[in-house]
């Protein structure tokens, strides 16, 4: 479970569609995030400064995010906002919701089948988009500065230029994290030094760095 935002205020939860978007928060809580009905990625999250709405980018193509890597989610309840994928016997769901007053996003997985579940990794984009390639258009973009998996527990957040923060931390440990370089996973020798997003790997093969959750 993935919990974004640090904000503090009421709110009150409801589903409304805008344009093929579900939108959740409101002034009060102080932001507001319109989730794509198509894939259940975020496509906008603004947050609310000096009474006026101030985005934070989240990327539209294949790093879009919150997503599950490599599954096609659909949405199974507008309600509650929750969408599920299968790829096999494995069912791949993300839900948003409300706690504490901070936007949550619950990830999960299920093994439907009788075989073990033994994935090298299973990868989630978070999505906020962090490709920097041009002054002054970086200075509203988002780098992952702290990522850190504890044995209990992971948290972490991207700031821009400007000095905003936009953190997250779960409650649960999670495996490992990636940044998500613009060549990656091509296997060329110069894999660029831009980043689009970085992602949670939720299980990860051993050996893992120490710090790390182990099991």
């Amino acid at each position: 479970m993935i919990f974004f935002g640090v904000l503090v205020f009421s709110v009150s939860l409801k589903a409304e569609s805008k344009e093929g978007f579900l939108t959740l928060g409101n002034n009060e809580l102080g932001w507001q995030v319109y989730i794509s009905e198509n894939n259940g990625t975020i496509s906008r999250y603004e947050t609310l400064i000096n009474g006026s709405w101030a985005p934070i980018p989240f990327r539209l193509d294949d790093k879009a995010g919150p997503s599950w890597m490599g599954i096609d989610l659909k949405l199974i309840d507008k309600n509650h906002f929750r969408f599920k994928g299968q790829q096999d016997s494995i069912t791949y769901a993300i839900q948003y919701l409300t706690q504490d007053k901070h936007l949550v996003v619950r990830f999960e997985i299920k093994n439907n089948g009788d075989k073990i579940f033994e994935p090298f990794r299973t990868r989630a984009y978070l999505g906020v988009d962090a490709e920097m390639r041009r002054f002054p258009q970086w200075n509203d973009k988002f780098f992952p500065t702290l990522l850190r998996c504890e044995k209990t527990h992971a948290w972490g957040y991207f700031m821009s230029p400007m000095g905003r923060i936009f953190a997250f931390t779960s409650k649960e440990p999670i495996a490992s994290y990636a940044i998500n370089y613009i060549n990656e996973e091509k296997l060329e020798w110069n894999w660029g030094h831009q980043i689009k997003t970085a992602s949670l790997d939720f299980m990860h093969a051993l050996p893992l760095p120490e710090r790390h959750p182990h099991a």
